[in-house]
């Protein structure tokens, strides 16, 4: 059976956030995209009640059930209108992008607002909660994770099938951290379908000319048979 919807919030935050995220992604990327903010819970690890979090769904005009999603770790590390370039790049390719706010990862209430950013390991059942919102909420298929910072990190974390019980249920086809540093990809335990070296192409040269990793080492970290599910250093 489906779990309860969280209670509805007022709509103010929502505003805000809506508004926060609007203001930071380039006009052209928005001009047709379809926002809407997305409230889910997170996965506690141990398999009791998360915790309330919030996000931000951009949904390309022509996007339907059973499309690409990507989601995006945003916070205050990415460098210049890195992130900013990145989303208008997906939404050009007609992926879904959920922008996941790491600093709203803790939920909301004052007993979670504490002034040190969250560290990666803390964030990834706010990655897995925005995982299974985007595909059992949204209708997405094929899901993917990017961060940057503690947010790549995650990412990564998130998609390795040794940090869950049930090896399959990331629901992360792959993950990739971007920085700083050499880019690191890492492969999920999600059933990628026969058009994966098709899309794992595509997203790898969006990567290269909006975040700047190598786009031969992004190839042969998610489409080498060879490297199985093992996490692949990208760069020198």
């Amino acid at each position: 059976m489906p779990k309860p919807k969280p209670a509805r919030r007022s709509p103010a935050p929502v505003a805000a956030a809506l508004a926060a995220f609007a203001c930071s992604t380039p006009a052209l990327a928005l001009e047709h995209t379809r926002l809407e903010p997305v409230w889910f819970e997170t996965a506690a690890p141990d398999g009791g009640a998360g915790r309330t979090a919030q996000a931000l769904l951009n949904l390309p005009p022509g996007w339907l059930i059973g499309d690409a999603g990507v989601i995006i770790l945003s916070d205050r590390t990415w460098p210049g209108l890195a992130r900013e370039r990145l989303v208008a790049a997906l939404l050009e390719e007609e992926a879904a992008v959920l922008e996941f706010d790491v600093a709203a990862a803790r939920g909301p209430g004052p007993e979670n607002a504490r002034p040190e950013a969250p560290m990666a390991a803390e964030l990834v059942p706010g990655v897995r909660g925005a995982v299974r919102a985007l595909r059992r909420d949204a209708g997405a298929g094929l899901v993917v994770a990017l961060g940057y910072g503690a947010g790549g990190e995650a990412a990564v974390l998130s998609a390795s099938p040794e940090r869950t019980t049930v090896p399959e249920d990331t629901g992360l086809v792959a993950a990739a951290s971007l920085g700083p540093g050499p880019a690191r990809f890492a492969l999920g335990g999600a059933a990628p379908g026969r058009g994966w070296p098709v899309r794992a192409e595509r997203l790898c040269g969006v990567l290269a000319k909006a975040a700047a990793p190598s786009e031969a080492e992004c190839r042969r970290a998610l489409l080498d048979p060879g490297e199985g599910r093992a996490v692949r250093l990208a760069g020198p």
